[in-house]
């Protein structure tokens, strides 16, 4: 090839690279707004669950089968074994760390995370450059391929998940790639779509498998299979999702009877976390939530209505027109062939996961389908012929979505790193003020609970489902309990959860001791478990000194 051909795609390359890279930038200052974790827990970006995965981490480590299968959310579990061992091992060789693994893992958590979180941001900058140049390729724009690179950044809800140490860290860079799979699929015209899905569909089966195992609320985008011809594709593809799934969950097949029965207690009551009444969807609540869902998303839904709008006047043209040969020839000769079944499967996969969240909400579950909003954009504007709209008219249409696609993703990422600093400094100052407040007292034992953003009650509540790990604690921090308010039971380092009658006898033991028995916690109703008394009240948490415990 001369050099005169490759100087293109190189400057393509380049290009691309340079829009991956600057959101690996992006992504870098929102770490430094974000860690540490455990100063955040007040907040969605803080130990829950972040924690909790982490250790699951470290249970696949200790070759056991991770308690911790809500998700599923295996695949991000395997992920942070293998980045925690390959850590610890580079530590060890290059004389850094002394310690085994799993004491180290205790003594230095947001380092292990932090190291989680930049692996994940790496994942998802190299699906967003092998997107970019897969979009090039077909529709030869470097406004949809750019546009499309931005998708991660587009909604400020969602954009610390880039980095955040969770299944739907994973789950961006899994469905960007996919859609880069899917990419000739989506927007050739032509009729190398046979071709071209014989030669995706088993990245794309896998890719979905192992997003369904990553979390279940991947499931709608599973659809997108459907894009595949001939029919007989789409089937193979359906087996390659269940070799990635199977694949996915390999680490926690003896749990997956347990995993099934969540499910199906989520599925059949009408609240979240399989709570309310026995039923499908509370009315009241879902229309709610679609409420909720149209105030965060506005974006996605204004394309949501525009691809329906587009399949409905596609359709009624099909019908309503009765001399189509006429019409056709006034047209050029490739605008007729648009494929509609790109945009009802699109409207199919935004609405399932609509209906799936607004079943059970929460923001982060909408981010496996978000992506979509701007690929429907994209493929409108690449099909913008079949309207007639052809030249210098699309071109600046393709301008001006561009324009509004950055000008949003910068709204986005500035309100979302804003976010995470004011939510940083209310924890450090709340953190500041407690820990000035212990050094009043003299070797007081300490019992954190769940949102105390403290390091140590992070640590607790991510071990709730590693019990093991709970008796390591006494080398760490050996006067630092936790009080599990879910179950009310106390966790004691080197021993683990006590009973009832346990619990009432170890307070009494410390406090006939004359030691201060502190506890820094939220508000929460399980306190009352205890005689308070308050010594400090701060804007997330306080600090409590427990004189006893209350008479059942």
């Amino acid at each position: 090839m001369s050099k005169s051909k490759q100087l293109p795609e190189k400057k393509e390359a380049y290009l691309f690279f340079l829009c991956s890279g600057l959101t690996v930038l992006c992504g870098l200052l929102l770490l430094s707004k974000m860690y540490p974790l455990h100063i955040n827990s007040h907040t969605a970006h803080g130990q829950d669950p972040a924690y909790q995965y982490l250790f699951a981490g470290i249970d696949i480590l200790r070759g056991h089968a991770p308690y911790h299968t809500d998700h599923p959310g295996t695949p991000l579990q395997s992920l942070i074994a293998c980045t925690t061992a390959t850590l610890w091992a580079l530590m060890q060789v290059a004389g850094l760390e002394t310690y085994g693994i799993f004491d180290s893992a205790l003594l230095h958590p947001e380092l292990y995370l932090g190291s989680v979180s930049f692996v994940l941001l790496l994942l998802s900058g190299a699906a967003i450059y092998y997107l970019g140049t897969r979009v090039y390729r077909v529709t030869g724009s470097y406004l949809l391929s750019i546009g499309c690179q931005l998708s991660p950044l587009l909604f400020p809800a969602v954009v610390p998940n880039l980095v955040f140490p969770t299944p739907e860290a994973l789950l961006i860079p899994i469905v960007i790639t996919l859609l880069g799979v899917m990419t000739p699929i989506i927007f050739c015209k032509d009729k190398s779509t046979e071709k071209d899905s014989l030669e995706s569909y088993p990245a794309a089966g896998l890719l979905c498998g192992i997003g369904v195992a990553t979390k279940i609320t991947f499931l709608p985008i599973l659809a997108i299979l459907f894009l595949f011809k001939p029919s007989s594709v789409i089937l193979r593809a359906f087996i390659f999702a269940v070799i990635g799934w199977l694949i996915g969950v390999a680490p926690i097949f003896e749990r997956l009877p347990s995993m099934f029965s969540w499910f199906y207690q989520v599925l059949s009551h009408s609240g979240a976390h399989g709570e309310g009444s026995r039923g499908l969807i509370d009315s009241h609540q879902f229309s709610m939530a679609l409420s909720w869902l149209a105030r965060n998303f506005e974006l996605y839904y204004y394309t949501l209505i525009f691809l329906v709008t587009i399949v409905v006047l596609s359709l009624a043209r099909h019908w309503l027109v009765q001399d189509r040969q006429n019409i056709s020839a006034n047209l050029p000769e490739s605008t007729d062939r648009i494929d509609l079944r790109v945009p009802v499967v699109l409207v199919l996969i935004m609405s399932a996961q609509t209906v799936m969240v607004a079943k059970h909400p929460g923001v982060t579950y909408m981010i496996p389908a978000l992506p979509f909003a701007i690929l429907g954009g994209a493929w409108v504007i690449n099909n913008l012929a079949f309207f007639r709209i052809q030249g210098e008219t699309k071109h600046w249409i393709s301008v001006i979505w561009f324009v509004c696609v950055l000008t949003i993703s910068l709204v986005s990422f500035t309100e979302a790193t804003s976010t995470l600093a004011k939510n940083q400094n209310k924890g450090q100052r709340s953190y500041e003020a407690i820990n000035n407040e212990l050094k009043k007292y003299k070797n007081p034992v300490l019992v954190g609970a769940f949102n105390c953003n403290f390091i140590e009650c992070a640590e607790w509540f991510g071990m709730l489902l590693v019990p093991e790990m709970e008796l390591r604690m006494k080398q760490v921090t050996p006067n630092f309990l936790h009080f599990d308010i879910f179950n009310k039971r106390l966790h004691v380092p080197g021993i683990g959860e006590l009973t009832e009658d346990g619990l009432r006898t170890t307070i009494n033991e410390l406090i006939a001791q004359n030691r201060d028995v502190l506890l820094i916690s939220p508000e929460f109703d399980q306190l009352h478990k205890f005689e308070l008394e308050k010594l400090l009240s701060t804007e997330i948490q306080n600090l409590y000194r427990i004189k006893g415990l209350v008479r059942q």
